[in-house]
């Protein structure tokens, strides 16, 4: 959606804003402005199944932030209209204040006003699996959006007809199996590095039954450093030990440092 399909049709917003404001252009370049700060979190939420019941997301991407559980999806979806009101509370607080400062409620803003966005502007609320591979994916190979469940307007709320296409508790049962199966392979790993620090004779001494104790070595180089436990498989198989520099940096050193 563009910045004039937010507006809607081209209008005279100036007549809206503070004196300060001098021309047309700057007019809406102030709104369109405060339109992008209506971020994802402003105009809907997700409602994703989890170990625990189900927990509500709130934007998109490495920018998304989950909220707590909750027993029931209709406690879920409750607790997500409420926090995109507060994001909008937020939002519309920050607009006010700072970028549409003085102008007037009946300014138009993302197909309502200034006035009326925050209860006027629907709440979409979507419904998730655990995992999006669960989703599918359409014709171009990106995975499906969760569908959207609940439209909330106001007072009122519409739950458009979609079809599920996953069950909530098998998704929590492959979650449950992928992360089991991510414990072992990763008890399995560090088993194989502790193995391979055990056959040398400069860090025997240090192996422990999963990690290394922490102590100072010094290395083949005559580097003077701190094992600090942890240790993995590199991409060859090798054994890394994560160890602190005399300059304090932590690095993961190979076995063979040592």
């Amino acid at each position: 959606m563009n910045n004039n399909e937010q507006t809607g049709p081209r209008q005279d917003l100036a007549k809206w804003a503070p004196r300060s404001i001098h021309s047309e252009r700057e007019a809406r370049e102030r709104v369109e402005q405060a339109e992008r700060r209506w971020w994802t979190e402003c105009r809907e939420a997700t409602v994703r199944a989890h170990e625990q019941g189900y927990v509500v997301v709130l934007g998109t991407g490495r920018h998304s932030r989950h909220a707590s559980a909750h027993a029931t999806h209709q406690e879920a979806e409750q607790a997500a209209v409420e926090a995109v009101r507060s994001a909008r509370h937020l939002a519309l607080g920050i607009i006010r204040a700072k970028i549409l400062r003085g102008w007037d409620g009946a300014t138009p803003f993302m197909g309502a006003t200034l006035d009326t966005a925050a209860q006027s502007i629907p709440i979409h609320i979507r419904r998730a699996p655990c995992s999006n591979d669960e989703l599918g994916m359409d014709a171009e190979g990106y995975t499906n959006e969760p569908p959207v469940v609940a439209i909330y307007r106001g007072e009122s709320v519409e739950h458009p007809d979609v079809q599920i296409t996953w069950d909530d508790e098998r998704s929590r049962s492959e979650l449950a199996s992928r992360y089991e199966s991510g414990m072992q392979r990763k008890q399995a790993e560090v088993a194989a590095a502790l193995r391979q620090f055990a056959q040398k004779t400069a860090t025997a001494d240090l192996v422990m039954d999963t990690r290394m104790k922490c102590r100072e070595v010094t290395t083949a180089d005559g580097e003077h450093v701190v094992i600090l436990g942890p240790v993995r498989l590199d991409h060859s198989g090798n054994a890394e030990a994560r160890a602190a520099l005399p300059d304090g940096a932590r690095v993961w050193l190979p076995v063979s440092a040592f």
